[in-house]
C-alpha cells in the first residue's frame, strides 16, 4: 500500500563515502538525506508521524526518521545510555521501544 501511495520519482541511491564513526556522524551523513517512502507511508499511518515528533523531541535525539516503508522509526543519541533514557521516557500505549546501538563495520577500528 505505501509503495502503491508513493508519488513521483525515486531519489538517488546516496551511498556513504566512508562509514560514519558515531552517530554526530551518521546524523550529519543522513540529515541532508531522505526516506522516499515517509510521506505516503505517514498518510496511510499517521502514527508514523507521532513517532517521529516524539523522538524529535527527547533531549539528546540528533536525528529521527522512518526506516524502509514504515515498520520502524528510530532515533538517533551519543551513545547506548541516552537511548536507554529515551527509550524509557516514552510511555506511549501500544508503542514497543527498543535501545540499540551502532554497530561498526569489521574493517573499522573503532571499538564497540
Amino acid at each position: 500500500e505505501v509503495f502503491r501511495a508513493r508519488q513521483g520519482n525515486l531519489s538517488m541511491p546516496a551511498r556513504f563515502s566512508e562509514v560514519p564513526r558515531d552517530a554526530e556522524a551518521l546524523a550529519r551523513v543522513l540529515t541532508p538525506r531522505q526516506n522516499d517512502l515517509t510521506a505516503p507511508a505517514s498518510r496511510i499511518c499517521p502514527a508514523i508521524v507521532e513517532v517521529l515528533d516524539e523522538l524529535r523531541g527527547l533531549p539528546g535525539c540528533r536525528l529521527a526518521r522512518m526506516s524502509g516503508s514504515g515498520a520502524t522509526c528510530f532515533g538517533l543519541f551519543d551513545d547506548e545510555a541516552a537511548a536507554a533514557e529515551a527509550g524509557r521516557s516514552i510511555v506511549q500505549p501500544g508503542w514497543w521501544v527498543a535501545p540499540g546501538r551502532l554497530l561498526h563495520d569489521a574493517s573499522s577500528k573503532a571499538a564497540d
